[in-house]
């Protein structure tokens, strides 16, 4: 079974390419049905019918908050009184999603794990590792004087990668977010002026450049395996 389409035992498409509706009655998000939007690790009629989670596709404010058939896989922290809730499966750590803590608003009444920040921040700061190396003549800033634009960018790109976005699709994510903030393609990079030389096609990318959108899906991969 891909991951990137493949269809379910009741006909629906599923697949972190296949567009949808988040599974929860009367939530009209758009959301995809890859493994990110996943109640459990396995889609409805994948799984044993003792294994945890529902196998539907939730949005990040309903993952954590819809009629599961079974929520708890069984595994408890030391104090006892926190489970899993399944949110995206088991890979992760146990998490009291109760708290406001654990998650932040996208600004369109859409809330997002906030681990997606952390790891935002951590491939935000890399970038700007390499375009030091690089001598970028215009250093990004860093994480916590970014412009919100950049910062949500970041977290939008994390957020594709954990749900199997390739490096091309991450480069013309980042590039939607670049003109929607007004720049344009320019043979040199002027904040002023909002140009940028790799606003192009993903494949007339100068091989340097490539390798960035590669670190980023990379160091996603690493802190959510």
């Amino acid at each position: 079974m891909g991951y990137a389409y493949y269809l379910l035992p009741d006909g629906r498409e599923a697949g972190y390419g296949v567009e949808a509706e988040c599974d929860r009655a009367g939530c009209a998000a758009r959301i995809d049905r890859g493994l990110g939007y996943l109640c459990g690790q396995n889609p409805e009629g994948h799984k044993d019918a003792d294994e945890p989670g529902c196998g539907k596709y939730f949005c990040p404010t309903h993952q954590p908050d819809h009629d599961c058939t079974n929520p708890e896989c069984g595994e408890w922290d030391e104090g006892e009184n926190l489970c899993c809730r399944l949110v995206r499966g088991h890979d992760l750590p146990h998490r009291d999603t109760d708290t406001e803590e654990e998650f932040v608003s996208r600004g369109d009444d859409v809330k997002r794990p906030a681990y997606f920040v952390d790891i935002a921040r951590v491939c935000h700061e890399a970038n700007r590792a390499i375009q030091m190396i690089l001598c970028d003549p215009a250093v990004s800033p860093g994480w916590d004087d970014a412009p919100e634009w950049q910062r949500e960018s970041a977290i939008d790109g994390v957020e594709k990668a954990i749900n199997g976005a390739t490096s091309e699709q991450l480069h013309e994510s980042w590039c939607e977010y670049k003109r929607a903030d007004g720049w344009t393609y320019g043979e040199t990079k002027d904040e002023v002026a909002k140009t940028h030389p790799c606003l192009v096609p993903y494949d007339e990318l100068p091989e340097t450049q490539r390798r960035k959108d590669a670190v980023f899906g990379a160091i996603v991969a690493a802190l959510t395996s």
